[in-house]
């Protein structure tokens, strides 16, 4: 490549110095702005270079996908040339290049392909560094391709990540732990990541609220809820995903209610605008919420649209979504044995713990044999409330005693793990459902208050807390509500 003037190499540094706080900021639209500045005029090579390629991380964001493709193909022949002039350029562009093709036509396996390109290129140009953080992106890409295992083998290989690809690896990196067996030690992990991200002058919003969505996961796989708080983000962009995230922690809580009215919000995300994978995962929330509430055309309707999705975006959190959909046929009136057939093809044997705890839990309460195998029980953190929970449940299902399952149903229940018919009995405190009886026999809470001999204060309190997690708004719902759990239990 010939020799650049020094006066082009400054503007070109000022360019991407400018795009990425903008980037960092959420301006998209200055970033397009700017580039498109610098392409209208006669601008040297290498400016129209690093101008397509910081249009393309903008487009990106944005999710004009199809736009942004265009453009990464000008793009990737120039980068053998300036791989010796331009490494850290060819490294960020290279990695949106990856995403591009990871979530488009090519698949995972043309994103890898890209990347040992490139690393090459910087390599054969004494640009060791650049090529070391391009191989360990294609080992962050392996978690957000589902590869949760590889993921954890590969760092287990290598050892720890240079610096400047710590935080970035974090959320992978904790996805697949907290699958593994581990979702504390996950959700501390991202607590600490994410306070080092929010001291940062600016940081970056999208950056953000990925941290905030692996902790949503994490603090639910868990069954620790409580331990997440969320604000609302100023960027439109992420409000989505915020009542996405609301909707999760508010099932974890048996708050169907809540969860429907965040569910909404999360819908309104347009699907030619979701380059995250964000409805993918949305349509199987409000699936759940459906059918929790008894509304199971909606729940189908949701789930028709999850399977004619793109599951690509969403790799990273198939095994819980898996899991949720299974969930939710059932309680539409599939057949549990070979609905759970199918998530066991989904759930390859020996590889992540919680997959395998969720399966032989789902296949036990249904009265299904589990697996032979039982090597991923001692991955499992037995201190988290989820796990212990389903692990007692498992105890006491394997016995004889009534009120032994009963007791284990309720805490599994109240660690917010939603599994149709038999957990569903167990939303109700025996009050609870003894009140929401009485208010389906038609009483009013004063009657309920004489019969029970209760205060109708106390009743009161009783009926709305037993609304609450049946999800009604009204006393003919709770009614139904009741019913359809009588039917399943």
């Amino acid at each position: 490549m010939p020799e650049v003037p020094s006066d082009v190499r400054a503007a070109a540094s000022a360019l991407v110095a400018h795009s990425r706080d903008a980037l960092a900021d959420g301006q998209r639209t200055v970033v397009l702005d700017a580039t498109a500045r610098v392409l209208a005029g006669e601008a040297h090579g290498l400016m129209v270079t690093v101008a397509l390629g910081e249009r393309v991380r903008a487009l990106h964001e944005l999710g004009d996908i199809a736009e942004a493709r265009r453009l990464w193909q000008l793009i990737e022949p120039r980068l053998d040339e300036l791989a010796a002039t331009e490494p850290s350029f060819v490294h960020r562009i290279a990695v949106v290049g990856a995403d591009l093709a990871q979530f488009g036509a090519g698949g995972m396996e043309s994103a890898l392909d890209i990347l040992r390109i490139t690393s090459a290129h910087l390599r054969q140009h004494g640009e060791g560094h650049a090529a070391d953080l391009i191989g360990w992106d294609a080992v962050r890409r392996l978690g957000y391709a589902g590869r949760h295992r590889d993921l954890l083998t590969a760092i287990a290989t290598l050892g720890a990540p240079p610096a400047a690809l710590e935080l970035e690896l974090t959320v992978p990196r904790a996805i697949a732990e907290a699958l593994d067996g581990s979702p504390r030690a996950a959700a501390d992990r991202l607590t600490h990541a994410l306070a080092r991200v929010e001291r940062e002058p600016q940081p970056p919003p999208l950056v953000e609220q990925g941290f905030r969505g692996a902790l949503v996961l994490a603090s639910v796989w868990s069954g620790e809820p409580a331990r997440v708080t969320l604000s609302a983000p100023d960027d439109p962009w992420l409000q989505s995903s915020h009542a996405l995230f609301t909707a999760m922690l508010a099932i974890a809580r048996l708050d169907w209610r809540q969860a429907a009215v965040c569910v909404e919000k999360a819908l309104q995300t347009r699907e030619d605008a979701d380059a995250t994978g964000l409805m993918n995962v949305v349509h199987v929330v409000a699936a759940q919420v459906a059918a929790a509430r008894g509304d199971d055309r909606v729940a189908r309707d949701h789930l028709r649209a999850r399977d004619a999705s793109d599951e690509r975006l969403s790799a990273t959190t198939r095994a819980d979504l898996d899991y949720r959909s299974a969930m939710v046929r059932i309680a539409l009136g599939e057949n549990p044995r070979d609905t759970l057939a199918d998530l066991a093809e989904r759930v390859p044997a020996e590889q992540l713990a919680l997959p395998e705890l969720w399966l032989d839990h789902a296949r036990a309460v249904f009265g299904l044999p589990g697996r032979s195998g039982t090597a991923y029980l001692d991955r499992l953190d037995h201190g988290a409330p989820a796990i212990a929970a389903r692990l007692a449940h498992l105890q006491a299902l394997a016995g004889d005693s009534l009120a032994a399952r009963r007791r284990a149903a309720t805490r599994v229940a109240e660690a917010g793990v939603w599994v149709p018919s038999t957990i569903a009995a167990a939303r109700l405190t025996s009050r609870q459902r003894e009140v929401a009886e009485l208010v389906a026999r038609g009483l009013t809470n004063r009657e309920i208050a004489s019969h029970l001999k209760l205060s109708v204060r106390t009743v009161d309190s009783h009926v709305a807390e037993a609304m609450r997690r049946l999800g009604a708004s009204t006393r003919a719902e709770a009614t139904e509500a009741l019913r359809s759990i009588s039917r399943d239990s």
